[in-house]
């Protein structure tokens, strides 16, 4: 019985740390979208890369809440990959909708068949804080930025 009693406490510790400073607030709705574009003489090449995001934050709730910060990880295989941490101070009222933009470094490893400009899978971690605590959300989205007009 005793070799039973820690694994159980271990994932008992664990799902309590998992719900600390978790806000009671609704999840905000989360858009990802790159902004930049690759120019074509660049286009199968490998080296560095700078990639502008967008990302858009509806408050759904009835409080206001404060962006602190957005981690970007690139994950899987993708056209380019990034690890990137931007802070920001930004409130978003009730029922508000704010954007902001930010750059972020990544790098093109292998010449993919879309080149830097085809789809990276990135995972966005978004720090908020509130009256009623901190808390974070997480959104998975495939991004890219094809064509010149777009």
């Amino acid at each position: 019985m005793r070799p039973l009693m820690i694994p159980a406490l271990l994932l008992l510790t664990c799902c309590s740390l998992q719900q600390a400073g978790k806000s009671n607030l609704p999840e905000p709705t989360i858009e990802l979208n790159q902004l930049s574009r690759v120019v074509d003489p660049t286009h199968n090449m490998t080296g560095p890369l700078s990639v502008q995001f967008q990302v858009t934050i509806t408050n759904n709730a009835t409080q206001p809440i404060e962006l602190r910060r957005v981690d970007l990880q690139s994950i899987g295989f993708g056209s380019y990959n990034l690890s990137a941490t931007h802070p920001f101070q930004t409130s978003i009222a009730p029922g508000a909708t704010e954007s902001v933009s930010f750059w972020a470094s990544g790098s093109i490893d292998t010449s993919s068949m879309n080149g830097a400009n085809g789809p990276v899978t990135l995972r966005a971690s978004v720090q908020f804080e509130s009256a009623a605590g901190g808390f974070q959300s997480t959104v998975i989205r495939s991004v890219n930025r094809q064509g010149s007009g777009d």
